[in-house]
């Protein structure tokens, strides 16, 4: 006599998360390269090919410091993971630190 046997599958995968749009800012004049949350997730950075690093309150998102010195477009920046800091790179083959607190430019690496 045969045995048989029946097996079900089940999922048990989530749905899909719905995503909402929470803020849209303005403020660059050609297209955003990166954008990134500090760690204390106070300040948002957007980089830009218009040369320029924009830090951002996250409570009010208005812009705090536009960050400028680069010569050529922005590929990405990153914080320092106490947030008081920032590093861009640019095309123009520099890295520059910045301090988030007054927006100066502390350091140019080439």
């Amino acid at each position: 006599r045969e045995k048989s046997m029946s097996v079900e599958a089940v999922s048990v995968e989530e749905p899909p998360p719905r995503y909402a749009c929470r803020q849209t800012i303005q403020g660059h004049r050609r297209a955003v390269s990166s954008v990134k949350f500090s760690p204390d997730g106070k300040l948002l950075s957007s980089s830009s090919a218009d040369m320029t690093v924009k830090l951002w309150s996250t409570t009010s998102w208005k812009c705090l410091h536009t960050l400028q010195g680069h010569t050529q477009g922005i590929s990405d920046a990153s914080f320092s993971a106490d947030s008081r800091f920032i590093a861009s790179a640019s095309d123009d083959r520099t890295i520059r630190m910045w301090d988030t607190g007054s927006g100066a430019v502390l350091r140019t690496l080439r």
